[in-house]
């Protein structure tokens, strides 16, 4: 589960709508963000993560940075008041959820590689080394943010 404006992790999809397409999603993000009824997307990410739950085909992938993203938010979020103990037993609850969708993909992209062009401040570089990463994997960055090349941006469902 992933998303923009909170841009803390990510999962990756493949066979969205498209047929043999293949997508990412931030699933850590995503989820959060569909979870939290506070948050500006929260509709859009719950009614995406839904249909893609109900979808045959479709694989649903996580990374490390998403994960500890999850985690990081969840515990700054709550100013200390949820443990990262906590935060990392509702994310494993959020990511067994997703049942046999989901797959865990180790990150194997060095931080050391030439970055994308359109990478070109510190805010960007996790947004460009997911892309990266998805990408070495097979499927495409699934993103809120509307402003990273390559990705698939998450549809709002009206």
């Amino acid at each position: 589960m992933w998303a923009k404006g909170n841009p803390q992790g990510p999962a990756w999809v493949k066979g969205l709508p498209e047929g043999k397409a293949k997508r990412a999603a931030r699933v850590a993000v995503a989820e959060q963000v569909a979870n939290d009824r506070d948050h500006a997307d929260h509709q859009r990410a719950a009614k995406w993560l839904g249909a893609m739950k109900r979808k045959r085909g479709v694989r649903l992938f996580t990374s490390a940075i998403p994960k500890l993203g999850f985690v990081r938010v969840s515990v700054q979020r709550t100013a200390g008041c949820l443990s990262v103990t906590d935060a990392a037993v509702t994310l494993v609850g959020m990511v067994e959820s997703l049942g046999k969708i989901h797959e865990f993909v180790a990150d194997d992209f060095p931080s050391s590689a030439t970055w994308p062009a359109w990478c070109d401040s510190a805010s960007r570089t996790t947004d460009a080394h997911l892309n990266v990463l998805a990408a070495r994997h097979g499927p495409r960055l699934a993103t809120l943010d509307e402003y990273i090349p390559d990705s698939f941006l998450i549809p709002d469902f009206e």
